[in-house]
């Protein structure tokens, strides 16, 4: 794709022009772009923002787009294209793909044709006497994380998933009766697809609540069990692309909220122009 110019003629040859200034004022100011109007349509005709062409052809864990791209402090048009077979995936709780940071007005430009897939979130931690209230799990990563508006072409052989949320931790109980013993709630399941379980919650003597499964590439991980009495579950972590479930209430106090689906694209800013031939699990921003 050919950078919008404009060209001056000097001496019978044209050249083009680097630099386009604007008088406001009495003040020159740098012109990032320029339009003009053919049929009621505008079309680009000067772009001075510096353009950067990266192509990744092997595996990457937790790949920086804005550090790739060198850390710009000026807005920059960045074309990444993701080839066949490559996967780009990521540790526990992370995108796979982050493009925050990018200065306003630059363009991300991405073509995939390999694999996306974000991180699991955490399991949250069971209630109990020792360790305190139960906790929520771990929103669910998005695959794709930007803070500028991209464009996405997803291939026919393209794939982007979106992270499963951690399960709660269940709530902390009691055997009941005249003498009741403390019982922890289960750990959360970690969410899809590597997501940590939460540990159990912890009582003085016997009773802790058990720790979480794991999420895997199957599914979330299953929460765990109770430590006996009324004390809670742990919620099972999300699968691929959805939220967790909520930890179980327990005698002694509520169970943690389940973590959020992941999104396939999340934008903190802006919107996706997508163009989708492949598989695509969770919401595009």
């Amino acid at each position: 794709m050919p950078q919008p110019s404009i060209w001056y003629k000097v001496s019978g040859v044209w050249k083009v022009v680097k630099r386009v200034y604007l008088k406001v004022n009495g003040v020159w100011k740098d012109v990032t772009f320029a339009y003009y109007k053919v049929s009621g349509t505008f079309k680009e005709v000067h772009d001075n923002r510096v353009r950067t062409d990266i192509t990744l052809s092997t595996n990457q864990v937790d790949y920086d787009l804005f550090v790739a791209a060198g850390s710009p402090t000026l807005a920059v048009r960045v074309f990444l294209t993701i080839d066949a077979a490559v996967e780009l995936t990521a540790t526990v709780g992370s995108s796979s793909l982050n493009a925050l940071g990018f200065p306003l007005n630059s363009i991300i430009d991405i073509t995939n044709s390999g694999l996306i897939r974000a991180g699991g979130g955490f399991g949250g931690q069971g209630g109990g006497l020792s360790s305190g209230a139960a906790t929520p799990g771990q929103d669910g990563p998005h695959a794709i994380q930007s803070n500028q508006s991209i464009k996405l072409t997803n291939t026919v052989t393209g794939v982007i998933e979106g992270g499963g949320g951690g399960g709660g931790g269940g709530g902390a109980g009691d055997t009941g009766g005249a003498e009741p013993l403390d019982r922890g709630g289960g750990g959360g399941g970690g969410g899809y697809p590597n997501g940590t379980g939460g540990t159990g919650g912890q009582v003085p003597g016997p009773g802790d609540g058990a720790d979480g499964a794991d999420g895997t590439l199957s599914g979330g991980g299953l929460g765990g069990a109770n430590g006996g009495g009324d004390a809670g579950d742990g919620g099972n972590g999300g699968d691929v692309a959805t939220a967790g479930f909520n930890g179980i209430n327990g005698g002694q106090g509520p169970g943690g909220s389940g973590g959020d689906a992941g999104k396939a694209v999340g934008l903190t800013s802006g919107t996706t122009d997508l163009n989708n031939s492949g598989t695509i699990t969770g919401v595009v921003d």
